[in-house]
């Protein structure tokens, strides 16, 4: 049985308002970590939330990112890469996904 993403990912979605726009790409290697474990049924509901985070963001560079991710989490890809160059699918099995490249900036 896959994860169902729906409650987590609601809930890193409505940080995308509170956090800097430096901090997004972050988020977004999360929830792509959240698809790499999850039924790929979901993306189009997941695309759909990154839409709607669209929508209500304050900044074009915000906007644009969120709106790349979402199509890129439709057509089956990563939303994002680290800054390293890795998915979160490889940097996980790298086992470069920490606290240091994931997370919240101070």
């Amino acid at each position: 049985m896959a994860l169902d993403p729906i409650p987590t990912i609601q809930a890193i979605v409505a940080l995308f308002p509170a956090v800097p726009d430096s901090s997004v790409q972050e988020y977004l290697i999360v929830f792509d970590s959240l698809l790499n474990v999850s039924d790929a049924a979901y993306r189009p509901v997941l695309a759909g939330m990154l839409r709607t985070a669209v929508e209500s963001s304050r900044t074009e560079t915000r906007r644009a990112m969120l709106s790349g991710a979402a199509d890129a989490i439709k057509a089956g890809e990563p939303s994002t890469r680290t800054p390293d160059g890795l998915t979160a699918k490889e940097a996980a099995a790298k086992g470069t996904a920490n606290t240091s490249t994931v997370g919240p900036s101070s």
